[in-house]
């Protein structure tokens, strides 16, 4: 039971990094120029809700930007680090189908004092996501999503600042085509490809992209 959860874990988060990669490619010059972290905001915090072309199903993207050197710790972090939270705040236009996933796995090392103590770090620019399927009827344009940030962010110095409960608001950016044969034995070559040739419905995207700003507590 155990290998048969962790084999669908696995093709899952493979087809949504392909698929995210994907529709990442739909987005605009202009809406890819974003804010940098620097030595006083070392994070970065946005969001964004994608849908597959032609169905009620997509992803919801939380996407973090560190600063050169800095850290978060990963979605399953264990012991005194404090572990990557992402919470939803329920909406009536949409509804998760799973949990979230990071677009690529930790960087993982262990504690020097405790050879047995696992640190899970994720650095530079980290993407979570999860799948959403929309309610009948909705609006594309019009869905939006808010999301709770909970963790901690690490400087190349050791300085961590605890992040508790930040907001972080993101919209429809678009469609994406989902071109790709997926499978348990195939997901490996499928990702590749679908990452290099990316083809996302860039005209009706354009119309309705809107990039996620962040919410003030």
């Amino acid at each position: 039971m155990l290998a048969a959860a962790f084999t669908a874990n696995h093709f899952l988060s493979s087809t949504l990094n392909a698929q995210v990669q994907s529709a990442d490619k739909s987005a605009t010059a202009a809406q890819k120029q974003q804010p940098v972290p620097n030595a006083d905001q070392p994070y970065l915090l946005s969001s964004r809700l994608h849908l597959q072309t032609g169905s009620t199903k997509g992803y919801l993207v939380v996407r973090v930007d560190l600063l050169e050197g800095s850290h978060i710790y990963s979605l399953t972090q264990k012991g005194d680090a404090r572990p990557t939270k992402l919470t939803v705040t329920p909406s009536t236009k949409f509804r998760l189908l799973g949990g979230f996933t990071p677009d690529r796995p930790a960087e993982v090392t262990f504690d020097d004092s405790d050879a047995k103590k696992k640190i899970e770090k994720h650095k530079t620019m980290i993407q979570f996501f999860a799948p959403i399927e929309v309610a009948s009827g909705t609006d594309p344009s019009t869905l939006a999503a808010e999301i709770k940030f909970e963790g901690q962010v690490c400087t190349a110095e050791n300085f961590c600042m605890p992040i508790m409960g930040e907001k972080v608001a993101g919209k429809f950016a678009g469609y994406f085509q989902d071109n790709t044969t997926v499978g348990p034995k195939g997901t490996g070559s499928s990702r590749s490809a679908q990452a290099e040739s990316g083809k996302a419905e860039s005209g009706k995207a354009q119309s309705s992209e809107v990039e996620s700003s962040r919410v003030k507590r």
